[in-house]
């Protein structure tokens, strides 16, 4: 097994697609694919931004594929609910950044309304300022 089908096996055991590894920023678009496709192999730098997102993860085994992929080979049971835990801290995680956006983007629309507001009512006070007085006409 390829370093590549190692981590596409990680990927399946993780529950993670390229859009994932892009996500927690381990390597460019062009990279993780061309790794994942086996065309090139992972440099350090990816493996180690692999390890730090998966630290129970063996490396000897990710590199070489020798040994256990886990460091603490988990029972069925502890396996799948770390994977549940796992997979539930993603999507948090791609929520909060979601809601990171969100925010952000309300922020800048919140910031262009008060200032259309700001001009409305500074024009509204020219017209009131400016508006003829009246003067009562004596005869």
């Amino acid at each position: 097994m390829s370093v590549s089908e190692r981590i596409k096996k990680l990927g399946e055991v993780k529950n993670f697609k390229q859009s994932d590894l892009i996500y927690h920023k381990i390597a460019c678009k062009q990279t993780i694919n061309t790794v994942w496709h086996g065309k090139s192999m992972p440099s350090y730098q990816f493996l180690e931004s692999l390890l730090k997102l998966y630290p129970d993860i063996n490396a000897r085994w990710l590199i070489t594929g020798i040994g256990d992929m886990y460091l603490l080979v988990p029972t069925q049971d502890q396996e799948g609910d770390f994977n549940q835990t796992s997979n539930e801290i993603l999507k948090l995680s791609m929520e909060i950044s979601t809601l990171a956006q969100q925010v952000s983007s309300l922020t800048n629309e919140n910031g262009d309304l008060r200032k259309k507001i700001q001009e409305l009512e500074d024009k509204l006070a020219g017209r009131i300022e400016g508006s003829p007085k009246q003067t009562t006409n004596s005869k």
